[in-house]
């Protein structure tokens, strides 16, 4: 639908075999650059028609990434393993597994670009990272809440220095996850009751606003502003055929879920005939919203509700 509105918006492009003749007479650009440019933009003009609203997803391109995935999963398992062989182990063992998954990714990632064994890559690094923060924070922080906050904060960070170097559209659902953990343990600082809303309610104190106004807010929040990032990447990529789209695809599994279940399960809980009305309006809207944006993500989540109130 994006790139569908994309056509309509933008003109085709204005370089014609006349205009690269004539740019060949006044000397602008001799004619092997002109025979070039051509193919350039008679391959870009193929590759718009070409282009569909499906949403594209690609885990792997064949079985030889599943088999170095199993590699690398091994190798992984292999070192948490050994991490508890001694008391300063997962301080070591932290180290060398992400200094092994960053070696490993020069190769796999950044120079085949692998897609299954470099999201496991991009776990490996953050995870090992992440048991080295927590055996530092665990062994001198002081204060407690320093070290809450900084664990989900240094595992974003981990993943925005992959990213960074590999370009890893992946890393960015782990990002937008760290995100997510540092916002919601704040939130949790900042107001304790929550904790027996937690308890009380279970897990529904997470999305339920009428229940857990902060938490449910700071979801709500933050949905709306990882939907936001994502289509912006959406955007910049219209007819899905690069890496901003696949970006976008992994930030709308985030964002989907905390704006979804947020405004439904608070809709859904109120049990009265406006909550089913109003949930229904929402499935509604938030269909529509799928649909324009060609993201499945939405879709899914919100006709979940609608099962539940079928049921």
């Amino acid at each position: 639908m994006i790139a569908w509105f994309w056509k309509k918006s933008v003109p085709d492009d204005p370089l014609s075999n006349d205009t690269l003749r004539a740019a060949v007479a006044a000397g602008v650009i001799d004619e092997a650059g002109a025979a070039r440019l051509s193919a350039f933009t008679n391959a870009r003009a193929l590759a718009r028609e070409a282009a569909t609203d499906d949403e594209p997803f690609e885990l792997f391109r064949g079985f030889g990434e599943v088999f170095i995935a199993l590699g690398v999963g091994l190798l992984g398992a292999g070192l948490w393993g050994m991490s508890f062989l001694s008391s300063a182990g997962v301080l070591i063992f932290g180290l060398i597994g992400a200094a092994t998954a960053w070696g490993l990714a020069e190769h796999l990632t950044r120079r085949r670009r692998m897609m299954l064994p470099s999201i496991l890559l991009a776990l490996g690094w953050v995870f090992s990272l992440e048991m080295t923060v927590v055996y530092l924070l665990t062994t001198y922080a002081d204060n407690i809440e320093f070290a809450i906050v900084a664990i989900p904060v240094s595992a974003g960070l981990a993943a925005l220095v992959f990213y960074a170097r590999f370009l890893l559209p992946f890393s960015l659902a782990i990002i937008a996850g760290s995100a997510l953990a540092a916002v919601l343990t704040i939130v949790n600082l900042l107001d304790p009751g929550s904790n027996l809303q937690f308890a009380e309610f279970g897990p529904a104190a997470f999305f339920d606003i009428t229940q857990s106004t902060s938490i449910g807010v700071a979801l709500l929040i933050f949905g709306i502003a990882t939907f936001c990032v994502a289509m912006r990447y959406d955007l910049a990529d219209p007819y899905r055929m690069g890496r901003k789209s696949t970006c976008a695809f992994w930030l709308h599994m985030i964002a989907a879920p905390a704006i979804v279940n947020t405004v439904l399960l608070t809709l859904y809980n109120l049990g009265s005939a406006f909550g089913v009305i109003a949930l229904l309006a929402m499935v509604a809207v938030l269909s529509v919203v799928a649909l324009v944006i060609d993201r499945r993500s939405f879709l899914v989540s919100a006709l979940i509700y609608v099962g539940l109130l079928l049921f």
